[in-house]
């Protein structure tokens, strides 16, 4: 697309993130709403900021997967840098959580997790890492007909996404991200970490999916202590926080969320291959209902012909 501001109608500011507002436009010609990016004006006249606004810009156009929020456009005017994304109306998962006030249903949250784990997967693909996953930027699309297991999820801002092999554009990235979903690596050392980060976030994000609570204890919003309890404690069990979470689920967010990146999944297609069997499993229970009916009836008669064998001795 070759757009213009003049070309849009800016209705609405939509957020803010760490370094850009997001407003909602409509395309004059087309009648289409769209999400339009900027840098905030702090942020504008900063080379180093500019530089890694335009290096997501070059991500996002690249990419085209229907779990990934498209970018349609990138363009300059009055030293001000524009994306134009796709407009996905609806909550992202802390603002529907928070709307239900419960942790999401088994179904919906299983439903949505392999959305994103697709997504994910087709990510590390190309070479990238996201690193700034968590509850806020995945986002449920609402039709009109309210949010169910078909509805539509898509990730979104990779504001702080980088490509395997290119050199980081600043150290602060970390002050961008969100502690309670970021891995111990990420922490460490945000320079230097690979796809296995991202999935550590996933596993915290559906952690909080599940229970409604992030992984981790937050005394007094101390940033300290909270990265203090991410490098050295165990996460709040699962159970803990949330009974009906069946533990096949809890096993795999735990093994996502392990502290060392070697004894994570390999990969997200490894993780959607677990839910696979797990499925396929459950299935051929549930259709093979005749050998446990057999078993009832062997033991059954079993059960009379010695009980009419005792009254026959008797």
């Amino acid at each position: 697309m070759d757009v213009k501001l003049k070309d849009l109608i800016i209705t609405k500011k939509l957020g803010e993130g760490g370094i850009a507002s997001v407003y909602l436009a409509m395309h004059k010609k087309l009648g289409k709403p769209f999400a339009l990016k900027t840098l905030l004006p702090k942020y504008a006249a900063n080379p180093r900021i500019k530089k890694r606004f335009l290096t997501e810009a070059g991500i996002l156009l690249a990419l085209k997967h229907p779990n990934i929020i498209r970018c349609y456009d990138v363009f300059e005017e009055d030293n001000k840098i524009y994306l134009l994304l796709e407009y996905v109306p609806g909550l992202n998962l802390a603002q529907l959580i928070e709307q239900i006030g419960e942790p999401l249903s088994l179904n919906l949250m299983l439903a949505y997790f392999k959305q994103i784990l697709n997504a994910l997967q087709y990510l590390h693909e190309k070479g990238i890492v996201h690193r700034d996953i968590k509850p806020h930027n995945i986002f449920v699309y609402d039709s009109g007909m309210g949010f169910s297991e078909h509805s539509v999820v898509k990730l979104g801002d990779l504001g702080i996404a980088k490509a395997l092999g290119v050199s980081d554009l600043t150290r602060s990235d970390v002050r961008l991200g969100t502690y309670s979903f970021m891995s111990p690596e990420q922490i460490q050392n945000p320079a230097n970490v690979d796809h296995r980060s991202d999935i550590y976030s996933l596993g915290a994000t559906f952690y909080y999916v599940c229970t409604a609570k992030t992984p981790y204890p937050q005394k007094n919003n101390s940033i300290t202590e909270l990265v203090n309890a991410i490098m050295t404690n165990n996460i709040i069990p699962i159970a803990s926080q949330n009974r009906n979470v069946p533990v096949w689920l809890q096993k795999i967010i735990i093994k996502m969320m392990a502290r060392e990146p070697e004894q994570r999944f390999k990969t997200c297609n490894e993780i959607l291959q677990r839910l696979d069997e797990i499925r396929l499993n459950k299935l051929k229970k549930a259709q093979n209902p005749g050998c446990l009916l057999v078993l009832a009836n062997y033991l059954t008669i079993s059960f009379l012909l010695i009980l009419l064998l005792m009254l026959m001795q008797n």
